[in-house]
């Protein structure tokens, strides 16, 4: 997932335990540095801070890695942060020690020769910024390495409410490549995905972030069944209560509601010059409260303040519940998505085998439409999903979970 790929293959655990080991001289200082919490760690390996507490779980298991509550370098608040432990520091040199070993391609003046890493070391005070930095191309320059400078960790902030269990990813190059343009773009719009249940619209949000988390500050809030628009608002004043902006969440702490007018007005100024991608996942769920903030939010989109807001629901969900009109998308305040099915090839990966014979994929799709949240369920033989998700009957479900398996001759 990273945006580069190491010479030396390593697993994100192994990413952790060499960069944490350049941070060894901090521990029992009474402030840390932004690089060991979790979203130092996560711009270091490439990784969304959301999923470094899963990582760095594993080193904790293993008694690898220590977690602890500390005072980061310029934050008021204690934050989670994280240290080797003495094992960890074996561990981790000992896999320093195996990649200094290995050999890589090395040109120097007009010759190119194969080098040990541990010949480059003098050429980067980091050995874990040395290894991305020969890890952005195949022949490294030897002229070129020293002068890369270490990237400067930007601390964009990243909510997360109930972030969507999300595994591998196949195509959608189109629709990703029309929602990046638009994120990355300066003019405020919003993204509606829609698609039956199992279309990926989650997974292509979740995506999508992933290509411009570098620059921008995101809020993903998962809606359940019967929530206020309340809980909506007080997520939006944390958001920016993380991005120092304290107004609204000032306001919601000495106020039991807040006037929908007042609420927009604040934001509008809190979030100027900011660049801030509001995601509203499973809005199918949203009641009346939940559609006059979302509508809200649109409402400062067409007044021309800097928000980016994606929209993930159902193709049902009732007109009346919809957050914007028809006007809206003709003018340009925004664009539908709407997903269908992957292709073949795609649904094959999937389901993880590519040697299903063509009748049989033929079945596969005509049933399943090509969704991959159905792909996925029958990759993984849990007809429980499939029961409560889908219109299939259990004959069908049972001759799916055949095909799938069947393999040309």
């Amino acid at each position: 997932m990273g945006s580069f790929e190491y010479h030396v293959k390593l697993t994100y655990t192994e990413r952790v335990l060499l960069y944490l080991l350049e941070f060894e001289r901090y521990k029992e200082r009474h402030t840390y540095p932004y690089g060991v919490t979790q979203r130092g760690i996560a711009e270091a390996i490439d990784i969304l801070p959301a999923h470094v507490p899963r990582t760095v779980k594993k080193l904790i298991v293993e008694k690898l890695v220590e977690e602890r509550f500390g005072r980061v370098e310029g934050s008021p608040r204690k934050v989670r942060v994280y240290f080797l432990t003495e094992t960890g520091v074996q561990k981790a040199n000992e896999l320093k020690q195996r990649i200094l070993c290995e050999k890589v391609m090395v040109k120097h003046g007009e010759w190119n020769t194969e080098k040990e890493i541990s010949e480059l070391t003098n050429f980067h005070k980091s050995f874990f910024m040395l290894l991305k930095a020969i890890s952005a191309c195949e022949t490294i320059e030897l002229d070129k390495i020293g002068q890369q400078p270490e990237p400067k960790l930007k601390r964009y902030v990243e909510l997360w409410y109930t972030l969507p269990e999300l595994s591998e990813f196949f195509g959608r190059e189109e629709e990703l490549s029309i929602i990046e343009s638009i994120l990355n773009s300066e003019k405020p719009r919003f993204i509606s995905i829609i698609g039956p249940w199992g279309a990926g619209k989650s997974a292509l949000a979740y995506k999508c972030l992933e290509r411009v988390k570098r620059n921008s500050n995101i809020l993903w809030y998962t809606l359940k069944k019967n929530e206020s628009g309340w809980n909506i608002i007080t997520a939006i004043a944390r958001f920016l209560g993380e991005m120092g902006k304290k107004t609204l969440e000032e306001l919601i702490e000495s106020a039991k509601e807040i006037d929908i007018d007042e609420f927009l007005r604040i934001l509008s100024i809190e979030i100027e010059h900011m660049r801030c991608v509001i995601v509203i996942d499973e809005y199918q769920n949203a009641n009346e409260e939940i559609v006059d903030v979302v509508s809200s939010l649109v409402k400062l989109i067409r007044e021309g303040i800097k928000l980016k807001l994606i929209i993930t629901m159902r193709a049902d969900t009732p007109s009346y519940m919809w957050y914007y009109s028809s006007k809206d998308i003709e003018e340009g305040y925004g664009i539908e998505i709407r997903l269908q099915g992957v292709e073949w090839e795609e649904a094959k990966q999937i389901l993880k085998n590519t040697l299903i014979p063509e009748e049989n994929m033929r079945q596969i799709m005509m049933l399943t439409k090509g969704l991959p949240g159905v792909l996925k369920a029958m990759a993984q033989n849990n007809e429980r999903i499939l029961r409560e998700n889908t219109r299939l009957t259990p004959e069908e479900i049972r001759l799916l979970m055949f095909l799938k398996d069947t393999k040309t001759a």
